[in-house]
């Protein structure tokens, strides 16, 4: 009870970090991040009380509903699949179209090309794209593409097989590392407008292979050493999470005065365990939570751990269909796919 007591304690603030902005409780963040391990180890004590039939265990199990609503989002059981949409959607993050299965540019250009032939995705949102040149012509009538990045070459992008009626960049008050707005679009379908927005909040910038810590390579570690690699993955996660709060508080603000239904999609660099996705659920509906299946992983590079960072999100008034991540590893991030049908009214 005694070991299990500390352990017991972070379960739970890790299971309700999603309620804490990180600029006033940065530690928070960090927290909600390491909710599966918190919740592996108070699984394997409760399994341990029960087991040695305590009463303790009980309580223990019951406390696992605090964890519910990260059950909900983060994984699903046979959602079914309708074929009646009349909009579908893709969202990719496209690493700058650097290949992260080692082919080359021009294979992985073909590749991707494949993907959008075979789903058809009428609407098309794009993180780390190359906004000019080859790579930018993409198999669309419209395109709104922005330049981010501290690149005038590399940003974001709309596509669109429907016309374009207006679009925009909007610059966050705080950013690094070059993740300075996000790109909004205004395209008519079917006689009705709806807002499209393509993100892609700031990274931690942490490179796992670079720590020993996290699996990369080197001699065993010193204590001293291992207490500065903590210490720096720690500053790192905790500074991303505190930017990553003031963007979405200035993406919600634009999403709740857009006259028309949103579409929001992109790369949030943060799981559903985070403030940033409570905060942008408040008023959106997440498309893999409707239709989705298993833990909807989208993260090619830490095929040990299922991450979900990659988003669909929609209006309410918009009705979800399907949804898809496509396993392919041409990115370190795979497409997500969803359909829809329009408001009637």
């Amino acid at each position: 009870m005694v070991i299990h007591a500390p352990f017991l304690l972070l379960f739970i603030l890790s299971c309700t970090a999603f309620y804490f902005n990180p600029n006033e409780a940065p530690v928070m963040g960090v927290l909600g991040l390491l909710f599966p391990l918190f919740l592996g180890i108070h699984l394997v004590f409760t399994g341990f009380w029960l087991y040695r039939g305590k009463k303790f265990g009980i309580l223990s199990t019951l406390l696992i509903l605090v964890a519910w609503p990260h059950f909900s989002s983060g994984l699903q059981f046979g959602n079914s699949q309708e074929t009646d949409a009349t909009l579908s959607v893709m969202t990719y993050n496209l690493r700058m179209w650097y290949p992260h299965n080692q082919e080359s540019r021009e294979q992985m250009k073909d590749d991707v090309f494949g993907i959008l032939e075979e789903h058809q995705p009428d609407l098309l949102f794009v993180q780390e794209h190359k906004i000019e040149g080859e790579y930018a012509e993409l198999p669309f009538a419209y395109r709104a593409v922005h330049p981010m990045y501290d690149s005038r070459r590399n940003g974001l992008g709309i596509y669109s097989r429907q016309p374009i009626i207006n679009s925009g960049f909007i610059e966050y008050s705080e950013s690094r590392n070059g993740y300075t707005g996000f790109a909004w679009a205004d395209v008519e379908i079917d006689g009705k407008v709806l807002r499209l927005i393509t993100v892609h909040l700031v990274n931690t910038a942490l490179i796992p292979e670079s720590y020993q810590t996290l699996g990369g390579e080197g001699s065993e570690l010193t204590q001293e050493q291992l207490e500065s690699e903590s210490a720096d993955i720690y500053n790192r996660l905790a500074s991303a999470y505190q930017v990553r709060a003031t963007q979405v508080k200035e993406l919600s603000s634009f999403v709740a005065d857009s006259p028309y239904p949103i579409i929001l999609c992109g790369d949030f660099n943060d799981t559903h365990t985070s403030y940033v996705y409570k905060q942008m659920t408040e008023n959106l509906k997440d498309a893999f939570v409707l239709k989705g299946k298993g833990f909807g992983d989208t993260f090619n590079r830490m095929n040990a751990v299922p991450l979900r960072i990659d988003y669909i999100l929609v209006s309410p008034e918009l009705n979800c269909h399907s949804f898809q991540v496509i396993d392919v590893p041409y990115s370190d991030h795979k497409p997500v796919t969803a359909s829809f049908t329009l408001p009637s009214s």
